[in-house]
């Protein structure tokens, strides 16, 4: 990506003027041509690569061309056809959660950077004014909104938490981003300081704070640029497992997905790592290769702890081979091994740095953050679908979190269900396939913010690399299309987020229900000599 950038600089695309929206329509008609393309690349599988001549050749040729000139779009599609969008701009509401919360958490932990931004703020002379009305206090009881001047009233207590010169730095970091970057306009300073706080995981927080302290805030931008960096070479790693093809499709899928809209990829500080991570994993997995596998898997769930449930594949089909045929599926031991030791070690360096207590209030925190009452309309996974009623115009409402208070019982016999059903499914299947459809798990236990949901990125490689099959055309399709509707609400039916999301989260079920039922139906339709182990 970083290298096309560099080219377009050049050229004199770099002065076109084309705003957010014009480039979020245009991403719809990428993913229209996307959705071609892969019916395109299924017929020729199909009817023309089993055939020798020129006209094969030729076929092939083209449409690999029209591939690589789609993913070119989609490339100067989301920089905006020029080099600002990527080389200077950054999410100022983000990077001061994910950049002061490591730099500074031996003093801040998990609880207060709130107050010491709003302290640091009143004592260079505050920024906005008014000062807003409240600000969202935490504490290990949970979450609690107080007067501003609640905050201001604990000068002395939060600014004792630092020794030496570290105060005065942390105030020249906090009012360089508030005020020398552009994005922080009021309004979202009074949303950022009634938010919920740092909530990076212990592991995050252990490796990216000696990443944070190489720059100076002034130069943030250069530690944004690591999620390109990432993010390209998990492509580079599925097209050595997976082929041109399918990194291809990948490809077009980070650039057009609904769900990097925000943040736009090298705005903010390793927010794609846990998705790159998932993606060489899904690799690993595809290339037999274990004990790697597990390792990047483990690394996935230690930064954002809800890819975990990715480890349902490996551990059902680990668990079916110990059970149907006596035997222990050294794939699935080596695949537990590599997660649990690289977590493990993650965990042993926050410790080692800030303590061990602070996993226990991230634990806490978290848990506190997912509770029904602290939902918003940018959540999304089963409990948001089955609480969703087809509403167009409807704001997030406190009747919408009581439906899904009450459903509870409900959904979590539904989860229980889906879950049996999946692992039925995934017992005889694919361990690349198995392994990728941890998605299903996500989506029936979590309810995640719709940025989380680039974790489908590893269903497209699965669906891509077999699009010979008439199922995983469909899927691809089907995948694709979300996508391509959830943007087209966004631009044309009146962008309301509720509308957007409750229709990803309705045809996201959709896919989870139909992918177990084809699953099911193929493994019963296999011989029983295919149950020795999995592929």
């Amino acid at each position: 990506m970083i290298g096309i950038f560099a080219i377009v600089k050049l050229t004199a695309l770099d002065g076109v003027k084309i705003n957010r929206n014009a480039s979020e329509i245009a991403k719809i008609y990428l993913l229209g041509f996307g959705i071609l393309m892969a019916i395109g690349r299924f017929a020729w599988l199909r009817w023309l690569e089993p055939r020798t001549g020129a006209a094969t050749t030729w076929s092939r040729r083209t449409l690999a061309f029209l591939m690589l000139a789609l993913c070119l779009g989609a490339t100067l599609n989301y920089g905006r056809y020029g080099m600002k969008l990527i080389q200077e701009r950054i999410d100022v509401y983000d990077v001061i959660h994910y950049y002061l919360g490591p730099k500074y958490f031996e003093e801040l932990g998990y609880f207060d950077l709130y107050a010491a931004c709003i302290i640091a703020d009143d004592e260079a002379g505050m920024h906005f004014r008014p000062a807003p009305p409240t600000y969202q206090h935490q504490d290990i009881n949970g979450y609690e909104i107080r007067p501003y001047a609640a905050a201001l009233a604990r000068s002395d207590e939060i600014k004792a938490l630092f020794e030496g010169e570290r105060w005065t730095s942390f105030v020249h970091d906090f009012t360089t981003l508030q005020r020398d970057f552009y994005g922080l306009e009021k309004n979202y300073w009074y949303q950022l300081v009634n938010d919920h706080g740092f909530n990076g995981t212990p592991a995050w927080a252990g490796y990216a704070a000696p990443l944070v302290n190489l720059v100076e805030a002034q130069d943030v931008k250069l530690i944004c640029y690591a999620d390109i960096g990432v993010l390209l070479v998990a492509i580079g790693v599925a097209w050595w497992a997976f082929g041109g093809w399918s990194a291809a499709f990948l490809y077009l899928f980070i650039l057009t997905t609904y769900s990097t809209r925000w943040p736009t990829i090298s705005w903010a500080i390793l927010r794609y790592d846990y998705a790159a991570a998932l993606i060489i994993a899904t690799a690993m997995v595809k290339k037999g290769k274990p004990l790697l596998a597990g390792l990047f898997a483990g690394h996935a769930a230690a930064m954002r702890i809800f890819p975990a449930t990715f480890f349902f594949g490996p551990g059902v089909q680990g668990a079916w081979r110990l059970v149907r045929h006596r035997k222990v599926d050294k794939f699935a031991v080596l695949f537990f091994v590599g997660a649990i030791a690289w977590i493990g070690a993650l965990e042993l360096n926050f410790a080692a740095r800030f303590g061990g207590e602070h996993i226990a209030q991230h634990w806490k925190g978290m848990t506190d953050h997912m509770e029904p009452a602290n939902l918003s309309s940018r959540r999304l996974g089963m409990a948001i679908a089955l609480a969703y009623q087809g509403e167009f115009d409807e704001p997030w409402s406190f009747d919408r979190i009581d439906r899904v208070e009450r459903q509870e019982p409900i959904r979590k016999g539904l989860a229980l269900v889906v879950l049996l059903a999946l692992g039925w499914a995934l017992r005889k299947s694919d361990r690349a396939e198995a392994y990728a459809l941890g998605f299903v798990a996500f989506f029936a236990l979590a309810t995640a913010s719709y940025y989380y949901f680039v974790v489908r990125a590893p269903l497209i490689l699965i669906h891509a690399v077999g699009l010979k099959k008439p199922r995983h055309l469909v899927a691809l399709i089907f995948l694709l299309g979300i996508d391509l509707f959830a943007n087209l609400a966004q631009q044309y039916l009146g962008g309301n987020r509720i509308f957007v999301i409750g229709w990803m989260g309705w045809t996201l079920l959709a896919y989870c229900i139909g992918m177990i039922a084809v699953l099911i139906w193929e493994s019963h339709s296999q011989s029983p000599d295919s149950e020795t182990e999995p592929a």
